[in-house]
């Protein structure tokens, strides 16, 4: 399953370990869940079927990095990409966003990854 290589791709990367540990969650995070941390989901995805019959995956997901700063969030992104390129996944975009209530800071990405 895609989504368990993603988990271990994240989990095993040194520099999101460094800053998540196994902080890492599909759908959504735990109530009370330590910050910073990251959530995964897989948010489209088709085969892709060729005429031998052989298929691909290509789904998309969002991974989310959230922290208690920016500055912390970004960082968090930094690492999120360099493990993500371990995958060949492919960055589609991100963007930068905020909680006013909570006062979180989040940094979320999309990907495209192919999987056979």
């Amino acid at each position: 399953m895609i989504e368990e290589t993603l988990y271990t791709t994240l989990k095993n990367h040194a520099g999101t370990a460094a800053l998540v540990g196994l902080r890492i969650y599909p759908r959504r995070a735990p109530q009370g869940a330590t910050f910073p941390h990251i959530v995964y989901n897989r948010v489209s995805g088709a085969r892709v079927t060729n005429l031998d019959g052989d298929s691909i995956e290509n789904p998309r997901f969002q991974l989310d990095g959230w922290a208690e700063s920016y500055a912390e969030a970004k960082a968090l992104a930094v690492q999120v990409v360099l493990a993500m390129r371990a995958m060949k996944a492919v960055l589609i975009g991100d963007r930068d966003d905020s909680d006013d209530e909570t006062g979180l800071y989040n940094v979320s990405m999309d990907y495209s990854v192919w999987s056979a």
